[in-house]
């Protein structure tokens, strides 16, 4: 290895930052090894050459990260699902909500969503 990069990556390891992101590694990067290792069938292998080996595990990485893609995705868009789909059950008087806790109109964007007090809250209509 170059001896000038080795010395810039342990100069950023010894700032604060590195030191703070070095803390986070346990979490981060190592989390994902053991999910592959545990969830994605990593502790073994069923098959013999280094191709099919590297071709199995990009298609466990591949299965990893189109996981974290769509946790992300729900995540991002969690508000606005529950709202929309406490709004549609009401319109379509599938629920109502509780007498003593009205319901109030929220604007977001350009679009008016229904705020609940508390969502889980909901009466079925039989």
């Amino acid at each position: 290895l170059d001896e000038p990069f080795l010395e810039a990556v342990n100069r950023n390891r010894l700032t604060a930052s590195g030191q703070y992101l070095y803390r986070l590694r346990p979490q981060t990067v190592e989390r994902s090894f053991a999910d592959a290792k545990e969830l994605h069938g990593l502790r073994f292998t069923f098959y013999r050459g280094r191709e099919a080996v590297q071709r199995a595990n990009l298609v466990a990485a591949t299965a990893q990260n189109m996981k974290k893609l769509a946790n992300l995705l729900a995540w991002r868009d969690r508000i606005h699902t529950i709202f929309s789909i406490l709004c549609r059950a009401e319109r379509l008087k599938l629920i109502e909500p509780k007498k003593d806790e009205p319901i109030r109109e929220k604007r977001i964007g350009s679009s008016t969503v229904c705020g609940w007090h508390k969502p889980s809250v909901f009466v079925l209509v039989d």
